[in-house]
């Protein structure tokens, strides 16, 4: 299943200048010593003070999703000093945690470490309706959390470490709202005599969020789950049989196809 959602700010550092922010304060500046991709990238200086580079938005967001790259050159050595990437919901804490708070220090669903002068890419989404925010360190999914409280995404803050020597770097940069979702199939094999050894296969970039189950009927008879992205045996089909396969959304929305043996 596929998210559609629109761009509302987007900055890959590479006009040299923070200009596209609201708010940078004097721990910030852009650089070309170290960078994701192209020339420039944002880079966050260590201190006890002016810390924080802020993007408000014009109007605030009930779904987003923001994606962003970030980097660090030291592991902070207590939370004091943690490198806070989105607002309270994600930051690089003690021992190099990628954590969130909600009052407390707590360690993602799927506890992720990082280790010093190395990228990540960083996505989180959010829905203000289930109060749910939903991370991927580098593509890979890391957990739902429920525990923070919030009505809408209206700004992005990201602050460097108090820490003197302790910097961060960020790059391109993407907050996006988004909107509704989409489920598509993506093959259905229906070539020969020698059926292939599977059914179907559905491509879904939420695979583990538990929000999708998938199904084959054999036999034109009762749907039997089956695991998206594995193969799934149809080789004692005859000619000519029809078999169904359906994707259930959440439990209250279905995508229905068919496939016949030849």
């Amino acid at each position: 299943m596929s998210v559609q959602y629109t761009i509302t700010f987007e900055d890959d550092f590479e006009d040299n200048t923070l200009n596209a922010w609201s708010q940078a304060e004097a721990s910030w500046a852009t650089t070309s010593v170290q960078k994701y991709a192209g020339t420039y990238s944002a880079l966050g200086t260590g201190g006890i003070s002016a810390r924080i580079l802020e993007y408000v938005l014009s109007s605030a967001l009930t779904k987003a999703r923001i994606i962003l790259y970030f980097r660090a050159d030291t592991i902070p050595s207590d939370d004091n000093n943690a490198y806070w990437i989105v607002n309270s919901y994600l930051l690089c804490g003690r021992s190099g945690k990628f954590q969130y708070y909600d009052g407390s220090y707590h360690n993602l669903p799927v506890s992720t470490g990082s280790g010093i002068n190395t990228w990540y890419k960083i996505r989180i989404d959010f829905d203000a309706n289930t109060n749910s925010v939903k991370y991927w360190i580098d593509d890979n999914y890391k957990g739902e959390v429920t525990a923070i409280a919030f009505a809408s995404i209206s700004y992005l803050d990201i602050t460097v470490s108090r820490a003197t020597g302790h910097n961060m770097w960020i790059d391109n940069v993407q907050i996006a709202e988004l909107g509704s979702q989409t489920a598509t199939v993506v093959s259905i094999p229906t070539t020969g005599d020698s059926v292939p050894d599977e059914a179907m296969i559905i491509k879904d970039d939420t695979v583990g969020t538990g929000s999708l189950k998938y199904y084959i009927s054999r036999h034109s008879g009762d749907y039997t789950e089956v695991t998206p992205n594995v193969m799934t045996d149809i080789s004692a089909q005859t000619s000519g049989q029809i078999m169904r396969a359906k994707v259930e959304i959440a439990g209250d929305a279905e995508l229905n196809s068919l496939a016949m043996a030849w």
